[in-house]
């Protein structure tokens, strides 16, 4: 078997798509993998899904040679941070009828670099299937945060959270790729996941008055909505043709 020479292995070389250095990337998910937790009792073998507004899914983890693995580190820290929220916020007994969470002394930098770095990955994926996260020149402003390991003013990249409630939307839900949500309060992308609906307004007009109390707040505050799956933007807009696919192959 012929050795590989320094020549091969520079060639293999790629530029990480953060910090630009030239490196052997890493096998990186798009979606971190702690996103992809069911939000109700799903029957064994459940597919995970990734949908667009055209209803394309596919089973399985979406991944891509994108990232060095001194970045791949940095992304991780957050990601420890984000799983630990994440899993707490899960545990609330949403039967109690309570529509609405607050939370206060939370980690705000890294709850906010996790979150903005879901909406990098997704923007600079090659996938298809991410392809309707156009973010033009903000993502540029994007980058540049997450290369800084800053995560900006509260209301830059805003992100808001609203927990699914346990209706039967909710419970078959997994999770869907963000996809753009233009309505009177959030402008910019959304998605579904660890039984959470994450949006970003990232629209060049900011956060409006609407919208403003529940963003996280720079105090480490944050106001979350409870809310049932039928009112969720991207649930609404893709899992319901997933589902409707599903009833077509069953019957």
């Amino acid at each position: 078997m012929k050795a590989h020479t320094s020549r091969d292995v520079e060639a293999a070389l790629e530029d990480c798509r953060l910090c630009q250095a030239p490196s052997q990337l890493l096998h990186s998910h798009v979606i971190p993998r702690l996103m992809y937790r069911q939000m109700g009792r799903l029957a064994p073998g459940t597919p995970i899904r990734f949908d667009s507004l055209e209803g394309r899914s596919r089973p399985g983890h979406l991944k891509e040679y994108m990232l060095c693995s001194r970045c791949e580190g940095q992304f991780s820290a957050h990601e420890t941070v984000a799983a630990h929220f994440l899993a707490d916020l899960n545990q609330v007994q949403i039967r109690a009828r309570e529509r609405e969470i607050r939370r206060s002394s939370l980690d705000y930098a890294n709850l906010k670099l996790f979150f903005l770095s879901v909406l990098w990955r997704c923007a600079v994926a090659r996938d298809p299937i991410t392809r309707m996260v156009e973010l033009g020149p903000r993502l540029s402003k994007l980058t540049a945060l997450l290369r800084a390991d800053d995560p900006g003013k509260q209301e830059q990249f805003a992100v808001c959270l609203r927990l699914l409630d346990e209706s039967p939307m909710a419970r078959n839900a997994v999770l869907t790729v963000p996809v753009p949500m233009r309505d009177a309060s959030r402008r910019g992308y959304a998605m579904v996941g660890y039984g959470v609906e994450v949006s970003w307004v990232s629209d060049r007009r900011g956060v409006s008055h609407k919208s403003a109390p529940w963003i996280l707040k720079e105090d480490g505050t944050w106001l979350i909505e409870v809310i049932p799956g039928s009112r969720s933007v991207p649930w609404r807009q893709a899992v319901t043709k997933a589902h409707e696919h599903d009833r077509r192959t069953l019957s």
